[in-house]
C-alpha cells in the first residue's frame, strides 16, 4: 500500500484519502433513485455546503434492471475523485433506454475551494467525466466579537 495513503471508513462506500481531512476521515452517503424511462442523458452537478459536498446526477441505462453500485471515492488534499458506477441486476428487465438518478454527499470537509473529478460508468464504461470547483462553507459562519 501507498505509504501516503490511508483508509478510512464510509457509510455506504470505502474511501481512500492521502490525508483526511477530518478525525474519521470524509464519508459518502448515496441515495440512488429508481431507472426512470424518457430523458437518457448522463449528467452531473456539484455544489458546496456546510462542511459537504453535494452531488446530483444520472447515469444513462440501457433497461430497468439496473441499479447503483458503492461509488468510489479517494480524497487528496483538496482534490476529490468520485466514480458512480451503474451495474446491471439479476431479475426482470424491460428494455428501454432511461436514466438511474442519484444524489450523494461527502462530507465532513473544511472549509475551502475544492476540485471535484466525478465519473458516470456502467457496466465498466465511462460515459461522462468531469472536473468541477466547488467552495465547501465551514459549520460556524464568523461572529462579530469574537
Amino acid at each position: 500500500m501507498n505509504r501516503h495513503l490511508a483508509c478510512a471508513s464510509v457509510v455506504i462506500a470505502a474511501l481512500g484519502c492521502a490525508e483526511p481531512t477530518a478525525p474519521d476521515g470524509p464519508q459518502v452517503t448515496l441515495e440512488p433513485g429508481s431507472v426512470v424511462f424518457g430523458d437518457a442523458d448522463p449528467f452531473i452537478r456539484a455544489t458546496g455546503g456546510r462542511n459537504a459536498i453535494v452531488l446530483v446526477g444520472q447515469i444513462q441505462v440501457p433497461a430497468s434492471c439496473y441499479a447503483m453500485e458503492r461509488p468510489r471515492v479517494a480524497v487528496e488534499g483538496r482534490r476529490v475523485s468520485l466514480r458512480f458506477e451503474a451495474a446491471q441486476t439479476r431479475g426482470v428487465c424491460l428494455d428501454a433506454v432511461g436514466a438511474l438518478p442519484f444524489e450523494a454527499e461527502v462530507s465532513p470537509l473544511r472549509a475551502g475551494s475544492y476540485t471535484i473529478v466525478v465519473e458516470l460508468a456502467r457496466s465498466g464504461r465511462v460515459q461522462l467525466r468531469r472536473e468541477l470547483s466547488v467552495v465547501v462553507q465551514g459549520a460556524h459562519a464568523s461572529r462579530a466579537g469574537r
